[in-house]
């Protein structure tokens, strides 16, 4: 692992809309989690751009693909692009498929012209992974922008808390009227069906008339173990199942986007649930808006004004207001208590270190903490990623004040040790311990 610098930078330059706050999401490939959207075909000269930020790589991992005529891109080891002939990479506005790894926020774009020899139609409806469900991605994908024959046709900034919401807007669409009945109105579908098994608690709306080929966004108060829905272009005589689960875990809400086929007429939303509480069925033309699948958190920045964005606290009682030392906090050798809101360790003629562990998503970190006083010689820090047993940074000296340095570390348990060395004497204090999330612009 870098040890990336010594202290903040000085900010400026103007850059954007400075105190700005938005999500990003950090898509994990051992938790699945990756964004499903309605199919996009690009038939013309197309352009492709969004930010990415990688935290690892592994061979074939997928930025985006489909199911037929696949917009099949990868970001393999080493931060290689994989080339294709139906397109050409730029990273940070320079033509190279190399993406620096170095956790910072690259420019990525992808484009065809009339000079790519493969000239078919690629399509798009699964960003962060494969279409069979493989190969996820590590890292962040921000502000994908798609772009056919001249005419933007999708913006998915991917800026909402994911720990709060399923669904991916596409900014260029404007939400559709609910156009369902705001309650459930049948008690049974099918007896036996595979779908919804024999019981009867399965709820289900009336048909709600759609546009055949047009997306959908499905949403749901209540829980239920399963939501499916079905279609029809004869006024229900025959129904077909639809293509998508909408949440099949047994979670809050049953929301998602679907899309009906071009021939149909009407759609209806089924619950095989635990109970009568599924209600207050919602369901809105929501054109390009997409899932987010298998993702529990994002996470809050602030644009900075050299266009770095910096993330929330994530250290608590770090400036000791209150007298409640966190657990996070555990000692070698040493004993700490808090007096008049400031940190004091006072064994003497020892080595010793007060250690605070968080655990944290790979990437860059700013670690700050003031040294207030201390009659010792020599004050030292250190930083320890537990869950990979791995020295971020070494046992470093440093003077009283403030000391601030910035790491980049794998994910895991990350232990900040403030400690001093043996044979010092006298009462170590410090205070405004802060760890912080750097999102630094290429």
């Amino acid at each position: 692992m870098r040890v990336l610098g010594g202290r903040h930078r000085v900010l400026g330059g103007g850059f954007g809309l400075v105190g700005l706050t938005r999500f990003f999401t950090t898509l994990v490939a051992s938790g699945s989690m990756h964004y499903t959207i309605p199919e996009v075909a690009l038939t013309g000269h197309f352009e492709i751009t969004f930010k990415l930020a990688a935290t690892a790589t592994a061979l074939g991992q997928k930025i985006m693909d489909g199911t037929t005529d696949r917009m099949d891109l990868n970001y393999s080891v080493g931060g290689v692009l994989d080339l294709r002939a139906y397109g050409t990479w730029y990273v940070d506005g320079a033509q190279t498929n190399i993406v620096p790894q170095d956790n910072k926020i690259h420019d990525i774009r992808f484009s065809r012209t009339a000079s790519e020899s493969d000239q078919g139609t690629k399509r798009i409806s699964f960003v962060g992974c494969r279409f069979s469900l493989a190969n996820f991605l590590n890292g962040i994908i921000a502000n994908l922008s798609i772009t056919d024959a001249g005419t933007l046709s999708r913006f998915y900034p991917l800026n909402e808390n994911f720990g709060e919401t399923t669904i991916v807007k596409n900014s260029l669409a404007v939400l559709g009227a609910n156009i369902s009945h705001t309650v459930l109105v049948n008690t049974f579908i099918v007896s036996g069906s595979t779908d919804l098994g024999s019981l009867p608690d399965t709820l289900t709306t009336d048909f709600i008339p759609v546009t055949g080929g047009e997306d959908y966004l499905v949403e749901a108060n209540g829980t239920t173990t399963r939501s499916r829905w079905q279609w029809t272009d004869d006024g229900g005589a025959t129904v077909f199942y639809g293509a998508a689960t909408l949440n099949p875990s047994a979670v809050e809400g049953a929301n998602g986007v679907i899309t009906p086929p071009a021939t149909a007429t009407h759609i209806r939303i089924y619950f095989k649930q635990p109970g009568d509480n599924a209600t207050d069925i919602s369901v809105k033309q929501a054109d390009g808006y997409g899932t987010a699948v298998n993702i529990s958190e994002s996470d809050l920045f602030t644009l900075q004004s050299n266009g770095d964005y910096l993330g929330v606290e994530q250290v608590i009682n770090g400036n000791f207001s209150s007298p409640v030392l966190p657990s996070e906090w555990t000692f070698g050798n040493a004993t700490g208590q808090i007096v008049n809101s400031e940190f004091k360790v006072t064994t003497t003629n020892i080595n010793h270190n007060a250690k605070y562990g968080i655990t944290e998503k790979s990437g860059i970190y700013m670690f700050n903490f003031l040294a207030k006083s201390s009659t010792q010689a020599v004050l030292k820090y250190s930083v320890f990623n537990s869950t990979t047993a791995t020295t971020i940074i070494p046992a470093t000296t440093y003077s009283l004040g403030e000391v601030s340095v910035k790491v980049d570390t794998p994910a895991g348990v990350i232990q900040f040790y403030p400690l001093r060395d043996s044979g010092a004497t006298g009462v170590t204090i410090f205070d405004n311990v802060s760890v912080k999330q750097l999102l630094e612009r290429a």
